[in-house]
């Protein structure tokens, strides 16, 4: 249950990170963070009972306005949503590379 939820959240800072050029590596290491703690959060509170941990047993957690969604989901939502914000709040940085003029040579 719990491998599940942490295999999950690396999805957004592979594939995304990887295959497009949008993402800022900050934004996904911070959406990464944001995804795995709120998915072990969530994980630890369903399945506590009458204050007492009773071990890894559910993977359903009661949202209240949704119903019982999967853990890995809800995280993986949270995680994409900060990795989106994330990127589009950082400023991108200038260019370092110069641009030379072409010169054309004549024999």
């Amino acid at each position: 249950m719990l491998g599940g939820v942490l295999i999950l959240q690396l999805l957004p800072s592979l594939f995304l990170g990887l295959y497009t050029g949008w993402f800022r590596k900050e934004a996904l290491i911070v959406g990464l963070l944001a995804g795995i703690g709120s998915g072990l959060t969530m994980a630890v509170i369903a399945n506590t009972a009458n204050g007492a941990f009773a071990g890894f047993k559910f993977s359903l957690f009661n949202t209240g306005i949704f119903g019982s969604l999967y853990i890995a989901v809800i995280a993986l939502a949270i995680n994409l949503a900060v990795s989106i914000v994330g990127t589009a709040a950082i400023p991108r940085k200038a260019s370092s590379l110069k641009k030379v003029p072409a010169t054309v040579r004549t024999a």
